[in-house]
């Protein structure tokens, strides 16, 4: 006998993209941790949802030069 799991419900809040820079240009010495970090803030002060309720959040990155 199949047991049925049932997934979380997922939920597309928003979508926030860091600067773009130039290599070896302004935000070359920016670690891409501190980026990532200013577009999670973006994200929590642009949605009525406490910072509390996020559950996961899910990164991509194009390229990474500098």
């Amino acid at each position: 006998m199949k047991t049925q799991t049932t997934r979380p419900q997922a939920y597309i809040v928003d979508a926030v993209r860091s600067p773009t820079g130039r290599r070896k240009g302004g935000l070359a010495d920016v670690h891409g941790a501190d980026l990532g970090a200013h577009v999670l803030s973006a994200i929590v002060s642009r949605n009525s949802i406490p910072d509390t309720d996020y559950d996961d959040v899910i990164f991509g990155c194009v390229d990474t030069i500098g």
